[in-house]
């Protein structure tokens, strides 16, 4: 498998009035049971490296929807490259869903590894972006600027990755 990985991950958000409801559902997240914004990470399987940040979405998107609208699966079939991602994604269009590599019980034990371990590199980067505080607590100041400060933090990580606190190989 020559590709990418790729998960999404949520962040706390101060919600902010619905025009008519006492709840926007739609901003509210499974994960965090509450207010958040939602990205998807895509990470490179062969170098650790952050390829694209999308985002952000209210929490209540599914990561499928995102990652239809986005337009990277058709980039990836016209490049002939795959995307590993976890059992939760699930495609209807089938041409689109041939560039997405679940984890598969019937892989080579290599390949089964293999895929674990981009699994596993791809939580170890979100569990890096909600180590640092602006990202672990509830963000009060909207969307746009949780923008700047997802982009900065993930900057930084890749900073780290590149000099001194790297990744593990995949």
């Amino acid at each position: 498998m020559h590709g990418f990985s790729t998960d999404g991950i949520d962040f706390s958000m101060w919600e902010y009035q619905h025009p008519r409801f006492p709840i926007d559902t739609e901003a509210c997240s499974h994960k965090k049971k509450r207010c958040s914004a939602k990205y998807l990470i895509l990470l490179s399987a062969a170098f650790p490296k952050v390829l694209q940040i999308l985002g952000p979405f209210k929490g209540g998107v599914g990561d499928n929807s995102i990652l239809e609208q986005s337009g990277i699966l058709e980039k990836l079939k016209a490049a002939g490259k795959v995307c590993g991602v976890y059992c939760g994604f699930r495609m209807n269009n089938k041409e689109l869903a041939e560039t997405l590599s679940f984890p598969d019980y019937m892989d080579s034990k290599e390949l089964h590894q293999f895929k674990s371990r981009i699994r596993c590199r791809q939580e170890t980067f979100n569990g890096r972006m909600t180590f640092f505080n602006s990202l672990s607590q509830v963000f009060e100041y909207g969307y746009d600027k949780h923008k700047l400060v997802v982009h900065a933090v993930a900057a930084t990580i890749q900073y780290q990755m590149d000099f001194g606190s790297p990744i593990f190989s995949v």
